[in-house]
């Protein structure tokens, strides 16, 4: 449910670009580097990956002794890399996209992927749940 509701939000929203905010409208304080930082070490999905991780799935794989600090290191460089490679082209291609249009354009098409997406994770849980 919850990401159909993210769906909806982000298919809904209107990107207004900066230079173009009407005078009715109020202008928010853009997010900085520090913002995005302490939404991500605090994001409670990255804290939940750790406990199944090190107490099942390392035991599984017979993965011990230094193994543990070596895969640890490309599980963090994994888990940091995505966001920073984001983050990258966030910057790269905004500063080249200069139409509110193509902006829009895009929250549908992610909307319609969170959708697509929610829609599979519940066609799962309604199939794991019959054989209960």
């Amino acid at each position: 449910m919850y990401t159909l509701y993210l769906a909806f939000k982000v298919f809904t929203s209107k990107v207004v670009l900066p230079g173009k905010v009407e005078a009715s409208q109020p202008t928010d304080k853009p997010l900085t580097f520090w913002n995005g930082f302490l939404i991500q070490a605090l994001n409670p999905k990255g804290m939940m990956v750790v406990l199944p991780i090190t107490t099942v799935m390392f035991p599984a794989a017979h993965v011990t002794g230094t193994n543990i600090a070596l895969v640890s290191i490309m599980i963090a460089l994994g888990g940091a890399g995505a966001p920073g490679i984001y983050s990258f082209l966030g910057a790269a291609l905004g500063k080249r996209i200069t139409k509110e249009s193509y902006f829009n354009f895009f929250n549908r098409l992610m909307g319609i992927a969170l959708a697509v997406c929610a829609a599979f994770m519940l066609y799962d849980f309604y199939i794991h749940t019959q054989g209960l």
